[in-house]
């Protein structure tokens, strides 16, 4: 048996609650068995932990699914990342980051916590209060090295963009800095810098795509890669050249999304397509997207509805602790 691999990303070294131990031989089902003498094996995500009895200064040591050491070290803890990653650490709580499929080390148990901003970057925070960037297919990006944790962080693209005060960089895998803008807004691989004038319009590449004649105040990004244009006590939605998407207005607009737009109409939310039709009426307390056209509704009574592309609605109000599983 293997325990099934998980997305949650942990930010604290912490011993693995493991669902199988078994001491001597282990069967991992069409792989194979293993054994180890005066040692234990505990299946957890796509590895194995090796855990040597008689080794009490860092017992664990990773494997791989099929019972082979690519890593020399041996650690305390490990956590699941997926795609061959791991957060390891080492007696003292310090933390770093394997790829156990190569056997490579991404970063050395330095760090005190780590936060895992997509499959490929991670964000490192050091003891003495500084922070840097690791990349898992070249390690810790070179020259990032912040003073302090950034107000605000992420990826953009093929980059990482931090965000101290008014101003926002653009740093590239190679610690080159791609680009600094100053009272900007990143959104979805996208950004906007409002300006004296005007406001422009940045894409995933980081180059300008648009410069509107609009005010800032009245224009931003919102989730799917839109823009929420406020005019005459209403929001219309614009692409990201500022043409409308769309003639009718809202209220507000939460998301746009695969030819949906989530939005608010006389204090109350629903869903219309881009292509004018009303998808869901405008009578909910909150919309979720679960995506492939599924919606999650809840009424102002709570009552609870699953909406799916057919428009078929469905009441779920009575399934407590039923999980609701969906999508992109």
């Amino acid at each position: 048996p293997t325990v099934p691999p998980t997305t949650l990303t942990p930010t604290e070294p912490t011993i693995p609650q493991f669902e199988f131990i078994q001491e001597g031989p282990v069967r991992l089902n069409r792989v194979g068995t293993f054994a180890h003498e005066s040692s234990i094996l505990f299946a957890y995500g796509d590895f194995l932990l090796h855990y040597d009895k008689n080794r009490e200064d860092a017992p664990y040591q990773l494997l791989s699914p099929l019972g082979q050491s690519q890593l020399t070290g041996h650690y305390n803890a490990a956590a699941y990342y997926g795609n061959g990653i791991a957060l390891v650490s080492q007696p003292g709580g310090l933390v770093g980051l394997v790829d156990y499929r190569a056997g490579r080390e991404i970063a050395a148990c330095e760090a005190k916590q780590i936060i895992q901003l997509s499959d490929r970057y991670f964000l490192l925070s050091y003891p003495d209060g500084t922070v840097r960037f690791a990349d898992v297919t070249a390690g810790l990006v070179p020259e990032m090295i912040l003073p302090a944790m950034p107000e605000a962080y992420g990826v953009w693209g093929q980059g990482i963009y931090v965000c101290q005060g008014d101003v926002t960089q653009v740093y590239l895998a190679d610690g080159t800095l791609a680009l600094s803008l100053e009272n900007a807004t990143v959104v979805d691989h996208h950004a906007i810098q409002g300006a004296f004038g005007g406001v422009h319009v940045y894409g995933p590449d980081h180059t300008e795509i648009a410069q509107l004649k609009h005010a800032s105040q009245r224009l931003d990004l919102i989730e799917g890669g839109y823009l929420r244009f406020y005019d005459e006590g209403a929001y219309s939605v614009l692409d990201l050249q500022g043409q409308p998407v769309c003639q009718e207005t809202f209220q507000d607009v939460q998301q746009v999304t695969d030819g949906y737009i989530i939005a608010c109409k006389d204090a109350l939310w629903g869903v219309s397509a881009l292509t004018g039709e009303q998808v869901c009426p405008y009578l909910y307390e909150t919309v979720e997207y679960l995506g492939s056209g599924r919606f999650l509704l809840e009424d102002v009574s709570g009552n609870r509805f699953l909406l799916d592309a057919a428009g078929n609605k469905t009441d779920i109000t009575n399934y407590e602790g039923a999980g609701l599983y969906y999508s992109r």
